[in-house]
């Protein structure tokens, strides 16, 4: 009951209408990730195109449960302008460097009580955590 009370947030809804520059907004999904010491890294993707909707008025909230250190917590990377790019269906292989087709940022240290929030298109992935590294939770 206490994570249905924070994904109803009106503070998330504040954001999210703010951002998409609509009236109001509905929760599609939550889910809570995993990754533990030793799993691999998570491959490009976008989230808007695993979701049943034909609109581009999508958000993630993606929020840290465990702390996400700057190096081996694996730290979202963002291809900034993805969400733009019209050809991104066409581009091929996303398995590739991505760097020069787009500017890359790392969220860097995130922790509990913070939230990275990207576009449905935006296009991002997640390094591995090594061996020995933290186990890391988000929502």
């Amino acid at each position: 009951e206490r994570l249905r009370q924070i994904a109803m947030s009106p503070r998330f809804s504040f954001w999210a209408t703010r951002l998409l520059g609509v009236p109001s907004v509905r929760l599609y999904q939550d889910a809570v990730f995993m990754k533990r010491p030793g799993d691999g890294a998570t491959d490009w993707h976008s989230d808007l195109g695993l979701a049943p909707f034909d609109t581009n008025s999508f958000l993630t909230f993606w929020l840290p449960l465990t702390p996400v250190p700057p190096r081996g917590g694996s730290s979202l990377v963002y291809a900034i302008g993805s969400h733009r790019d019209f050809a991104l269906p066409f581009h091929g292989d996303l398995d590739e460097d991505l760097s020069g087709r787009y500017k890359l940022r790392r969220t860097g240290s995130i922790l509990p009580g913070d939230a990275s929030i990207h576009h449905g298109w935006t296009l991002h992935s997640a390094s591995a955590v090594p061996e020995g590294g933290p186990l890391r939770l988000a929502w």
